[in-house]
């Protein structure tokens, strides 16, 4: 072996990066460890986000193999590099980051509370998660639950019963009884139906006078939880 390292790259990937694709792939594949960057993170980034979706074929550089650049790849490289203040960028806006690598965000983001499907959430013991009201992580939750990766959604709703709701979190369950999805209804229907009355007041009213027919119908079938529980008689006698 020689005593030849790849730490030259560092310097060249600094001043060059973002200028070849084919390099800006082949050179981050072969780096060596480094701190992730202000500079160096929107740079991966627009490299990722400029990355064709259908990949981009290559085979100029070696004549025996052919490789195709994803985002996916760029993507995967900012996740595993990212501190919380890169996730957070990534965090803004989740749906640019492919399907696959979005469920590698959301359990590096929520550690403790990645699963891979609905049914998990009645089998998993609830993991108690202190979020401020604003937090950014908050966020990710909301945009977790309106995803259509299953597993993605399934973490995000995983967050959601673990952290103490405010009404943004209720409006935005509420919004998302606009899906005709059973799995997804019948976990956010209980959730509304025991929050603090006068959340729930706002909520019911807001759900059963809507244009939808599927938040109406949530909106009923809250009525009827709290009937049959027997709660808040003269609020669901007035709406019913």
């Amino acid at each position: 072996e020689t005593e030849r390292t790849n730490t030259a790259l560092l310097p060249w990937i600094k001043e060059n990066l973002g200028q070849d694709i084919t390099l800006d792939y082949y050179m981050l594949q072969i780096a060596p460890e480094f701190e992730m960057t202000p500079e160096l993170f929107d740079t991966i980034k627009g490299i990722a986000e400029k990355t064709p979706n259908k990949g981009l074929e290559i085979n100029e550089v070696f004549d025996w193999k052919q490789d195709t650049i994803t985002p996916s790849y760029f993507y995967t490289f900012l996740i595993n590099n990212s501190d919380e203040k890169f996730l957070k960028i990534l965090g803004k806006e989740i749906k640019l980051i492919p399907s696959t690598e979005r469920e590698t965000y959301i359990k590096n983001v929520f550690p403790k509370h990645k699963i891979w499907g609905t049914s998990s959430l009645n089998q998993k013991k609830i993991t108690p998660l202190q979020l401020s009201e604003n937090h950014w992580k908050r966020d990710v939750m909301h945009q977790a639950i309106a995803d259509r990766n299953v597993s993605v959604i399934a973490s995000g709703l995983n967050v959601l019963r673990a952290v103490k709701l405010y009404q943004k979190d209720i409006d935005v369950m509420c919004n998302l009884l606009t899906r005709k999805s059973k799995s997804l209804h019948s976990f956010i229907i209980p959730q509304i139906a025991k929050q603090p009355n006068k959340i729930l007041e706002q909520s019911v009213v807001s759900l059963i006078t809507s244009k939808n027919e599927s938040q109406r119908l949530g909106g009923l079938e809250i009525l009827n939880i709290l009937s049959e529980e027997n709660k808040m008689d003269s609020f669901v006698t007035q709406q019913i």
